[in-house]
């Protein structure tokens, strides 16, 4: 199993956004400055259900993106990679 690093995380786009608990690969932890986390199938589960209805615009989005997402399968450490160019930021950087 990778080494993560154990990591709390968010959007921040708002006082009321969620907070998750995940992980992070230290060899590549970020994307352009923003965090990119792992997690547990409860919290995976989670931030479909929180996230992509807040953040999904069909104006502009590719819905292709949301579906890949959101019908990923785990890695082989059994956890889901939810960075693919969301902007996340670990509770650190705020």
């Amino acid at each position: 199993m990778t080494d993560y690093i154990k990591t709390n995380f968010g959007l921040y786009d708002d006082k009321n956004d969620p907070i998750y608990e995940g992980f992070y690969n230290p060899s590549n932890p970020r994307w352009n400055g923003w965090l990119n986390p792992y997690v547990t199938k409860e919290v995976f589960d989670k931030i479909v259900e929180d996230v992509v209805p807040k953040v999904f615009n069909p104006d502009w989005d590719d819905e292709d993106f949301w579906i890949e997402l959101r019908d990923q399968k785990p890695n082989k450490d059994g956890l889901y990679f939810v960075g693919m160019g969301l902007c996340w930021m670990s509770e650190e950087d705020c």
